[in-house]
């Protein structure tokens, strides 16, 4: 079995369901997780997380010695344009594995290994394209694939030279340049990234083969023993999908549960527990529209960013590589 380890530094307060996520990533434990922060609040972790203590300096010096310009990484959010070089700044820790990747803390995981074989391992060299989940084949070219060149695609000089957050971790960066220079990579199919514009669960799959779910979807997700599951609901019938993971993003959710014998429901904005009400009320009540406090926020954000130099500079960018 191939080896992988995945890499989370984080800083700040983890989110109020780490624990769910870490019970997500227990029953993972051919995966290796390694979460590097200065967080002091203590959780049970699994035997497969390993913590590494580093404070935010510490990281911010380790990742400007690797270059000769000076690397801009003001506050950890920037992260996320480094991601694609974890494995020179990682190089250390994650020598010994065949692959090395990255994920966020948002998701609540199935059965990874069902969906990332050893077959899937063997043929490609990065597995998955967003940022939220993507591994890598642990070698000198693909370590080092992030510094690559291309026509109308930022280069990572560009991206880590100003803390303008560029998304280099995915289709502005690194992800168009696996297609240009046909690197042998390929998608992840079953899992749920949702909208966080909607309050209502909808999935979404930019720069995706994958249709986006109609607006009128009914649906929730349910973990039960280690593996996450879609309910939809579709002409009084409920079809039950099981998926590697589902994605979060930007969610403020409330956690009650203190039992996880029984599994947990997965709604908008909301853990819920197993209760004697029936999956067909719940999928109703949980598939009301509307939008979220994110997307809410995220305007705000952009009528403040439009008069930013980076800002347009990034719009220009990818306007050229539509070209």
């Amino acid at each position: 079995m191939k080896s992988i380890c995945l890499i989370i530094p984080y800083y700040g307060k983890f989110p109020n369901y780490f624990d769910l996520w870490l019970e997500s990533v227990r029953y993972n434990p051919t995966i290796d997780f390694l979460i590097v922060s200065d967080i002091e609040e203590q959780y049970n972790y699994p035997q497969n997380v390993k913590i590494k203590k580093m404070t935010f300096a510490d990281l911010q010096e380790r990742i400007r010695s690797l270059y000769p310009f000076k690397a801009a990484i003001d506050s950890p959010y920037k992260l996320c344009d480094y991601k694609v070089a974890y494995g020179e700044i990682f190089y250390e820790e994650l020598k010994k594995y065949d692959f090395w990747g990255y994920c966020d803390i948002d998701l609540i995981f199935g059965d990874i290994r069902k969906y990332i074989t050893d077959d899937m391992l063997q043929k490609y060299d990065k597995i998955g394209m967003l940022g939220h989940f993507s591994i890598y084949r642990n070698c000198d070219e693909i370590r080092s694939l992030y510094k690559s060149k291309c026509a109308h695609i930022i280069d990572y000089q560009t991206a880590y030279s100003n803390n303008w957050i560029w998304h280099f971790d995915e289709y502005p960066g690194l992800s168009y340049i696996c297609e240009e220079l046909k690197i042998n990579y390929c998608d992840i199919e079953d899992y749920a990234d949702l909208d966080w514009c909607k309050q209502k669960f909808i999935k979404t799959y930019d720069h995706s083969s994958k249709e986006r779910d109609k607006d009128d979807i009914q649906q929730i997700f349910y973990w039960n023993d280690g593996r996450v599951y879609n309910l939809i609901k579709e002409n009084h019938e409920i079809m039950t999908k099981e998926l590697m993971y589902v994605h979060l993003q930007k969610r403020k959710m409330v956690n009650d549960i203190d039992d996880l014998s029984k599994g947990y429901y997965i709604v908008p904005n909301k853990f819920l527990k197993i209760e004697e009400d029936k999956v067909s009320d719940i999928i109703d009540r949980y598939s009301q529209d509307g939008w979220s406090q994110a997307y809410k926020e995220f305007k705000r954000e952009c009528f403040i960013n439009r008069f930013k130099f980076n800002y347009w500079r990034y719009k220009i960018t990818m306007m050229g590589k539509k070209k």
